[in-house]
């Protein structure tokens, strides 16, 4: 790590490749989300609608995005923290920020869950941080072996949970909830709305935290490896690390995607334990792929205005996070359209990619003026114990 804190100071407060990483990430997180925010949490997701569109719009998701782009952002989590680091110089004088900083996270998390999302992602991030803390204390290899164990401990688990779900054969939903979620979601009052997704959330947070606790641990530990190493910094030092990657990840995470794909991994039927198994070993392939990709891209591409589409949403990451949630509450609940239990997979697909692109050229606005999000100013006012200047021209 030789020289990176310098590195990391010379290039100010933001990188542009892990912005344009961010944004990306933005984008196959929505992707996802999608199902949760359109269907109902008792019922079989997309697999409640019939229809080659339909079929089409799992097959994207669920090959290129599905759980892909949470291990993304949890690398870029840890990787940030790296950078913090270098730059501080000091991990017991950046310690109080950072534990306020969590605190407000996990903050944000919880009134996402319950007025959003039942599936925020924030809470889990906000925990599972706190173990970077004694992390940022050991050498690079006691942090991958950390890594290794507890993504191996969370691989049985998923293994095992397919394991159970191919026994049982196909699993009963329960038209009786699904439709009285439709009710309260569709057609309630915002009362109605909220108390649903408390009750979601319940159950929703508890899968979060043993679903995918165990890979964004590890998905932190690695980011905070690769940071330390300067890997995003000085990508053109790592060029033959990025082809390798790419050579190994992209076939088998791509393959292995559509082969889940195929056995309906997160749907009811008899052969979606095995495909659970095949997305969740595949997907880290996949990911590193990404990194790997955009690793190799010309600086002066990721540098480019076509990349602000990408930069722009990752240097306001955590309010276009919040923001899609937001506006998909507008488009499912009765607090605008209500089409909850009503869009289709293919028409998701279709409409995560319109709102994603929305809130890019949003970004991109919003950031010529103010140096920060709307959500990241209140986290790093907290954070800071004070308000943080927010327009450009502030000092």
């Amino acid at each position: 790590s030789r020289g990176l804190g310098d590195v990391y100071k010379r290039q100010g407060q933001r990188y542009p490749l892990l912005d344009a990483l961010r944004g990306f990430a933005l984008l196959g997180i929505l992707l996802v989300n999608m199902e949760g925010y359109a269907t109902s949490f008792d019922g079989a997701g997309w697999g409640d609608f019939d229809g080659t569109a339909n079929d089409v719009g799992v097959a994207i998701i669920t090959s290129l995005a599905a759980l892909k782009f949470y291990t993304l952002f949890s690398l870029l989590f840890g990787y940030g923290l790296a950078v913090q680091l270098m730059r501080a110089g000091d991990l017991d004088a950046l310690l109080p920020r950072y534990r306020r900083r969590l605190l407000g996270l996990f903050i944000l998390g919880l009134a996402h869950a319950v007025l959003f999302y039942w599936g925020d992602i924030l809470m889990l991030y906000a925990l599972v941080g706190l173990t970077l803390i004694p992390l940022s204390r050991m050498d690079d290899r006691r942090v991958l072996r950390a890594a290794g164990i507890v993504f191996g401990a969370g691989a049985l688990l998923i293994v095992l949970a397919g394991v159970l779900a191919l026994a049982a054969g196909s699993v009963e939903t329960d038209p009786a909830a699904v439709e009285a979620a439709r009710v309260a979601y569709a057609e309630g009052s915002f009362g109605d709305i909220v108390a649903q997704r408390i009750e979601d959330a319940v159950v929703g947070q508890i899968l979060v935290l043993l679903a995918q606790g165990p890979t964004v641990f590890a998905a932190f530990a690695l980011g905070l490896v690769l940071g330390r190493r300067g890997v995003l910094a000085r990508p053109a030092e790592h060029r033959r690390l990025f082809r390798r990657v790419v050579a190994v990840g992209l076939p088998v995470g791509l393959v292995g995607g559509l082969v889940a794909a195929a056995l309906d991994p997160l749907g009811s039927g008899s052969a979606s334990g095995l495909g659970l198994i095949v997305l969740f070993l595949a997907a880290p392939f996949l990911t590193l792929a990404y990194v790997a990709l955009f690793g190799l891209a010309p600086e002066s591409l990721v540098r480019s205005r076509a990349f602000s589409l990408l930069r722009a949403p990752g240097r306001m990451s955590l309010s276009v996070y919040l923001l899609e949630s937001i506006i998909a509450a507008f488009i499912f609940t009765s607090m605008g359209f209500g089409q909850f239990q009503n869009i289709d997979a293919g028409q998701a697909v279709l409409i995560a990619l319109a709102l994603w692109l929305g809130l890019a050229l949003l970004s991109i606005a919003w950031m010529r003026a103010f140096r920060f999000g709307p959500f990241e100013w209140l986290l790093r006012s907290w954070t800071y114990r004070r308000a943080q200047p927010m327009s450009r021209g502030a000092m």
